[in-house]
């Protein structure tokens, strides 16, 4: 199945909650002033796309001629598309789109807000903590943290889950396992550091 965007995807969740509470779907000025897009071309450009991957059908030359396919099954209003962050492109925002690489369909109890992703934890860091090798982690996105906080940051080219503690001007990132030596944050030495955000929800698949 070909990924979609963060808009595609906010953008199909609202033809499916559009057509749960009106049993027809929205038009394209009803998208349009829905995600206040400067004209309806951008909303012809979304479900142009939208209809080439597949997951919905347009009828020309009727207002209300959008169809789901059914492919389209996890967009309805009680599940969130919440993009999966691979390797972050350096310089680019961490819900860019070339750094995506997919979406996981969360029940949205789950999740406060916007500006949520998940990403996939590499190695025994936290385990500690409880965060194991292949979990995946729900990450608010937020830029600052406070001492204690899981905190999902980037730096050396790529992310990291870790405990975020900070006093008296002195940064650390600090595993929740013996055996890794806290990471001192400087400048000079990581001076590609930020706080991706704060990790909400810990997932595992199991077997």
């Amino acid at each position: 199945m070909e990924t979609l965007t963060e808009r595609q995807g906010k953008i199909l969740g609202f033809i499916s909650g559009f057509l749960e509470k009106r049993r027809i779907p929205p038009t394209v000025r009803e998208i349009q002033e829905h995600f206040r897009f400067e004209s309806t071309n951008a909303v012809t450009e979304h479900l142009t796309s939208l209809e080439r991957k597949g997951y919905l059908k347009r009828r020309p030359g009727i207002s209300r001629g959008i169809e789901l396919a059914s492919k389209s099954a996890p967009f309805h209003p009680g599940i969130a598309a919440v993009p999966l962050v691979g390797e972050i492109a350096a310089g680019t925002p961490v819900l860019a789109e070339e750094n995506i690489e997919g979406f996981l369909y969360l029940d949205k109890t789950l999740i406060q807000g916007d500006g949520h992703f998940l990403l996939k934890v590499r190695g025994d860091s936290m385990k500690g903590a409880g965060i194991f090798d292949q979990d995946f982690v729900l990450v608010k996105k937020e830029p600052r943290a406070e001492t204690g906080q899981i905190v999902a940051a980037y730096l050396n080219g790529e992310a990291t889950v870790k405990h975020f503690w900070s006093k008296h001007r002195v940064v650390e990132l600090r595993a929740a396992n013996p055996a890794y030596s806290p990471i001192r944050i400087t400048k000079e030495k990581y001076p590609d550091f930020q706080i991706l955000g704060k990790v909400r929800v810990v997932l595992r698949v199991l077997g």
